[in-house]
C-alpha cells in the first residue's frame, strides 16, 4: 500500500469519526477497558504487533486496551473467543492469515466461520518472509537453489513451525512453482528449527526477518530472497523470489483488526479512525519496520475482500499441495 493511499485512508477515517462525535452512541464508546485478543504467546512478532497497536489504540480511544494472549491450536482458541463475544466493541481480535484463511482449508471442523462470525475493521500489518539457507549450501540466489534442488531431488530439507503453518505453505508454494522436490521438516515453534538450521541439520527455511536478522548479519546463514512481491525496505539489496524466475510467487503473512459479527457501524467507524491514527504513528512505524513488519491501513470493505479472496487462493494451494495439519 503506497504512502499516498495510506494517507488518504487515514484522512477519510479521521474525518468520518469527527462527523460522528455529535452522536450520543458514538460519544459514549468506549466507557470501559477493551480486551484485545492476540493469537500468539508473549514475545515474538505477533505479540509485538498486538501490543504496539494496543498501546496506540488506548491513547486514541481514551480507555485501556488490554492484550489477551490466546495462543494454541493454530489460533483457533483466540478466534473462537472473539467470535463468541458480545458485539459491543469491548472484545477485539488481532486476526491473522492463519486464523482467517489457512485454517479454513486445513481444519474442516472449525468452530467459527472466518467470514460470517467477524466484523473486519482494518488490515494493520503485513509480514513478508525471508528465504534463508545454511551457509554451507552451494546456492547464492534462487536460480542456483532451484538448480541444486533439481540435481539432488529429496536431499534438501526445509523447516517450519509446524504442519499447516504459513512457513510450510511458503515452502510448498515454492516447490510447486519451481518444480522441485524438497523435504518438509515440521517443528513445534521456531526455536528448535533455528538451532538445527544453524547446525546444518536443515538446509533452508522460509521465516520472518525478526527470527533470522541477526544470523543473516553474522554470516551464519545466507538470505536468497524475500517472499513479498516487492523488496523489503530493511533488505533493499535482496531481490524478491518473484524477481528471480518465479513471477507469481508471493507469500506475505497479514494481520488485521476484527470484532465479533454485527458490530455496530458507529463503533466500527470509531475504531477504524483510531487504527488510522495509530498506524500513522512515526515511532511505532519505526519499531515495526526495524524487524521487517510493514504497517498497513485499509477500509473495512477492503479488508473483508482480502479475507474472502485469500480463502479462495490459499484453499487451492492447500488442496493442490495436499498440505495437512497435525
Amino acid at each position: 500500500m503506497t504512502k499516498s493511499i495510506l494517507a488518504g485512508h487515514i484522512c477519510t477515517a479521521v474525518c468520518a469519526a469527527a462527523l460522528l462525535v455529535a452522536g450520543a452512541a458514538q460519544a459514549a464508546y468506549p466507557e470501559k477497558p477493551i480486551r484485545y485478543i492476540v493469537p500468539y504467546p508473549p514475545g515474538g512478532a505477533g505479540d509485538l504487533m498486538g501490543r504496539s497497536l494496543a498501546q496506540r489504540l488506548a491513547e486514541h480511544l481514551g480507555q485501556p486496551v488490554v492484550v489477551d494472549n490466546r495462543a494454541g491450536a493454530g489460533g483457533t482458541l483466540a478466534a473462537e473467543a472473539a467470535a463468541s463475544a458480545a458485539p459491543d466493541g469491548y472484545t477485539l481480535m488481532g486476526a491473522a492469515m492463519q486464523t482467517h484463511v489457512i485454517n479454513v482449508s486445513l481444519m474442516p471442523n472449525l468452530r467459527y466461520d472466518a467470514v460470517k462470525d467477524f466484523t473486519p475493521i482494518s488490515l494493520t500489518h503485513t509480514l513478508p518472509r525471508v528465504l534463508v539457507v545454511n551457509a554451507s549450501i552451494a546456492a547464492r540466489d534462487v536460480a542456483e537453489l532451484i538448480a541444486l534442488a533439481k540435481a539432488t531431488p529429496g536431499k534438501l530439507t526445509y523447516s517450519s513451525a509446524g504442519n499447516g503453518s504459513t512457513g510450510q505453505l511458503s515452502g510448498e508454494l515454492f516447490k510447486t512453482m519451481a518444480g522441485v522436490d524438497m523435504v518438509h521438516v515440521p517443528y513445534k515453534g521456531s526455536g528448535p528449527a533455528v538451532n538445527d538450521l544453524l547446525a546444518g541439520r536443515i538446509s533452508l527455511t522460509f521465516d520472518s526477518f525478526a527470527v533470522w536478522g541477526a544470523h543473516i548479519k553474522s554470516g551464519k546463514v545466507r538470505v536468497l530472497g524475500v517472499t513479498s512481491k516487492k523488496r523489503m525496505g530493511i533488505l533493499p539489496d535482496v531481490p524478491s523470489i518473484a524477481e528471480q524466475g518465479l513471477p507469481d510467487y508471493e507469500m506475505s503473512n497479514w494481520f488485521g483488526l476484527v470484532g465479533p459479527a454485527n458490530l455496530p457501524r458507529d463503533i466500527v467507524t470509531r475504531l477504524h479512525a483510531a487504527v488510522g491514527r495509530s498506524m500513522a504513528d512515526a515511532d511505532m512505524r519505526k519499531t515495526l519496520t526495524a524487524v521487517a513488519i510493514e504497517p498497513q491501513f485499509s477500509t473495512p470493505e477492503e479488508f473483508a475482500a482480502l479475507i474472502r479472496n485469500d480463502i479462495v487462493r490459499w484453499g487451492r494451494i492447500v488442496k493442490s499441495t495436499s498440505t495437512k495439519v497435525d
